[in-house]
């Protein structure tokens, strides 16, 4: 390596030196580039660790080429995460190859330490930091190439290592070099998810893995968290369930000695709430309401909790400190309640990783109260439902502390818990002549649906709310406009929220000058959002849709004529989800009725096109078009014409059947055949013009 131009210097934060003696120099032949052809932007993807019980290296090597102006502005910035409470950077190389020139460029970079909070959205700050470094002169067709270390390892978990490395990317990617020195007294396992196990080379105590030409992974919209999209590789010290389980529970202990402050409030409960049940409803709201979720990850790499007291006095936690806090108040009393660590993304693949504290990523509480279990998050806001009805969200499993397991336990959630949105459309046309149309709306929100509707009416005022449902409206009407601020009805203990709105649709009847006709376009907007179809056909990954959700929408169009509607009623049952459509008209009322239920979430791979087929079959009927005469004087002809319907061809059959046997007499009676022949002729001919003169006089008519 060249070390000529390099200076060894400490800046702030890190510091400039030669590469780590462990490092073991990886270059890429011309050959091993050539066959990943012209997708590959990384010649090089090079990460070689040195882990023992005290200490953790992590060398970086990546060569990139830069073929494109996004590229281009990526690569002139790099960007280095690393903990400043316990660990340091080690600059080595920054370079510049152009044509034949090499162009040392680390001595001319611009350096910048900053505290980006990515989960800052989340209310969760971890106190990270990065480095940034600005390499200027950087151009397409320039190759540029990257050496740092990250040295630094946590004493608080020492006795755990994991570590995850990517084995493929959304591009092509020459030569992969990862290698592993373990210098720890443990054995490291190694698991693969989304692609094949990879054997090591083993040298001593050296693992290495050496990649020729990785092709790029799938990049796919709407992929279950638990799937891993790429091809990962994660290391492991070896562990049991018992030993992750014995070395939490230290940090998560009931029996702290509580303050006067929280002992009085818990004397209140007990006072004021007779039932466990009660109890437990009670402690719920109240921490899920009034301490506010602040994730503060400062302490002991993020596994341990603040003292409840803490807590309490000043009413804010992450979930580690609000599912403690519960778990000791239900203890007082007299209510059996355990912290359980889950992983809210892996899901029922939580322990498919191996047992370590770094596979969870949450704490919510699991309780036992009057023989029925209970999986509690305390940190869901504006949570509505008594205990039955509550929901709850698949976890999967979980790690559940000093309840004497010392395995993963399954979390069972209630086969009750559909979400389910149910909405009342009731359209009035209020004159013939402007075709003015009120339009009232009922929507009923129920279980975690409620919850998210709920949470969202409580962020922001009433007018903004206004706001946004009628820009939403708006999209398909573009004059709507509010009657007057719509009205929440929320039945906590069901768990039920119902939103009523009043609007005036003036253009909800469009002219078509070309058929001198009013159109109207009925759309099921709840099903716009929930329901959107994928952008591809052909997919690789599993697709991920809406889970135990049930809608139900109906338009009522109270018109001022009647109008016959010409749609068929429409039943799609498959695995994936059952779909009814029913319409009818009754005089002046038009009713269309839409229910979808689902029932599978997760659609394979193999099964995709068949899910989009079945979507298809259902897509002519998510959008109606009514249409009606823009003529008064014909609306008053067609509204009488159709009220005597029925009694039109009754008379018509009638008279002429009393015709044809009157025209039968004539012509027996008659003593000159030919002038009788020709005169029946002439009144058939008549009556068919005059039939037909009706009908085209008509033919505009719904």
């Amino acid at each position: 390596m060249h070390t000529s131009n390099l200076t060894t210097r400490v800046i702030d934060e890190y510091v400039i030196e030669d590469v780590p003696d462990f490092v073991v120099p990886v270059g890429v032949p011309n050959t091993v580039r050539a066959d990943v052809g012209d997708d590959c932007f990384f010649y090089l993807v090079d990460t070689q660790i040195r882990a023992s019980n005290s200490a953790l290296e992590v060398f970086s090597h990546f060569i990139e080429r830069i073929d494109n102006h996004d590229q281009l502005s990526k690569a002139s910035v790099i960007e280095i995460q690393f903990d400043p409470r316990y660990q340091t950077i080690a600059l080595h190389e920054i370079t510049i190859k152009r044509e034949n020139e090499t162009i040392y460029k680390l001595n001319n970079c611009q350096f910048k330490v900053i505290q980006r909070e990515e989960n800052l959205d989340n209310r969760i700050y971890h106190g990270k930091k990065t480095l940034v470094v600005f390499v200027d002169d950087v151009q397409l067709g320039d190759v540029l190439e990257s050496k740092y270390t990250i040295s630094g390892f946590d004493d608080s978990v020492t006795d755990f290592f994991f570590k995850s490395l990517s084995l493929s990317w959304g591009v092509a990617v020459a030569k992969v070099y990862y290698s592993l020195t373990w210098q720890r007294n443990d054995t490291p396992i190694f698991q693969f998810r989304g692609g094949p196990q990879i054997q090591p080379m083993i040298i001593s105590n050296k693992y290495i893995w050496d990649l020729q030409a990785t092709k790029p992974c799938s990049l796919e919209e709407k992929v279950p968290p638990w799937f891993f999209g790429n091809h990962c590789l994660f290391i492991l010290s070896d562990s049991s369930w018992e030993k992750v389980s014995s070395w939490l529970e230290g940090y998560f202990k009931l029996g702290y000695t509580i303050s006067e402050k929280l002992q009085n409030k818990i004397q209140f409960i007990s006072d004021n709430y007779p039932s466990s049940a009660k109890k437990l409803l009670y402690v719920t709201r109240y921490i899920q309401t009034n301490i506010r979720y602040l994730g503060l990850n400062l302490l002991h790499c993020g596994f341990a909790p603040n003292e409840p007291n803490v807590v309490f006095e000043r009413m804010y936690g992450d979930c580690k400190d609000k599912s403690l806090l519960m778990a000791i108040v239900l203890t007082k009393l007299g209510i059996k309640a355990r912290v359980a660590l889950v992983n809210s993304e892996l899901q029922h693949e939580t322990g498919t990783l191996g047992p370590s504290p770094f596979v969870f990523n949450h704490c919510i509480v699991k309780v036992d109260c009057d023989g029925v279990t209970y999986w509690i998050d305390p940190t869901l806001t504006c949570q509505g439902g008594d205990l039955q009805n509550m929901y709850q969200f698949p976890y999967g499993y979980a790690l559940v502390l000093n309840d004497g397991t010392r395995d993963l336990e399954q979390v069972i959630t209630s086969k009750s818990c559909i979400n389910q949105i149910e909405a009342h459309y009731d359209f009035t046309m209020t004159n013939s002549s402007s075709v003015s149309t009120s339009v009232r709306i009922e929507s009923f929100f129920r279980q975690n649906i409620a919850d998210q509707k709920r949470f969202e009416l409580m962020s922001i005022s009433r007018k903004q709310t206004q706001e946004y449902m009628q820009n939403f409206y708006s999209k398909y009407f573009p004059k709507i406009y509010a009657n007057d601020v719509f009205t929440v009805n929320d039945n906590l203990e069901q768990n039920e929220l119902c939103l009523i709105e009043n609007y005036t649709i003036p253009d909800f009847f469009q002219k078509d000058e070309s058929h001198d006709c009013l159109m109207a376009n009925i759309i099921p907007f709840d099903f716009i959002g929930r329901l959107r179809w994928p952008q591809i056909t052909k997919r690789q990954l599993p697709y991920l849709t809406e889970r135990d959700l049930k809608i139900r929408i109906e338009f009522v169009l109270n018109l001022f004529i009647p109008i016959p509607i010409q749609c068929e009623a429409m039943t799609v049952k498959n695995k994936f989800f059952t779909y009814v459509f029913s319409p009818r008209s009754e005089g002046n009322v038009i009713r269309l009725s839409y229910l979808f239920e689902t029932k599978e979430h997760v659609v394979p791979p193999a099964e995709f096109n068949e899910y989009l087929a079945e979507l298809e079959k259902i897509e002519s009927t998510m959008s109606m078009r009514i249409t009606c005469s823009s003529n008064l004087f014909r609306q008053y002809i067609a509204r009488i014409y159709l009220r005597l319907y029925p009694y039109y061809h009754f008379a018509l059959s009638l008279l002429c059947l009393i015709s044809m046997c009157a025209l039968i007499y004539y012509w027996i009676s008659s003593t000159d055949k030919k002038h009788a022949g020709f005169m029946i002729g002439c009144l058939t001919m008549l009556s068919f013009l005059a039939y037909r003169s009706f009908r085209c006089f008509l033919r505009k008519f719904p």
